[in-house]
């Protein structure tokens, strides 16, 4: 199977996928053979010019993967590192492919950090923080 390509498994049957890190990433009901920390590390290398909508990004460290962000409707600020950023792009992804967020590009398609528009890490940022998408 080649990267970033999707086997379809049965439904709500996890199955794994891969890093360059080696460790197991879930993704329930495709297999994609994908690296998670790349992935997000490139998406998080465009704060804090992307900008989100529900947050602002008011102190970022690239090298120690370190963000601050203001929520912006409730006014407190947040960090992030690598490991809470990769918990929220996992699991927008898994969203995306049980079809329980729909953005205009498919879980494929969301493979490749320069699909990705505001609006969508925004949604990762806030599965990221809360666990889900409270805003939009």
């Amino acid at each position: 199977m080649e990267e970033g390509e999707f086997e379809k498994v049965e439904p709500g049957k996890a199955v794994q996928a891969t890093t360059e890190e080696k460790r197991e990433d879930t993704i329930y009901e495709l297999k994609i053979p994908f690296n998670l920390t790349k992935l997000t590390k490139e998406l998080y290398n465009n704060f804090p010019e992307y900008g989100c909508y529900c947050f602002q990004c008011t102190s970022f460290d690239y090298e120690k993967f370190e963000f601050k962000f203001v929520d912006v409707e409730e006014n407190k600020e947040c960090a992030i590192n690598i490991r809470t950023a990769e918990e929220g792009v996992k699991k927008l992804l898994e969203a995306v492919s049980q079809e329980k967020l729909f953005f205009d590009v498919s879980a494929q398609d969301l493979l490749d950090a320069g699909c990705w528009d505001a609006y969508i890490l925004d949604a990762a940022l806030q599965m990221s923080i809360f666990d889900k998408v409270v805003y939009g």
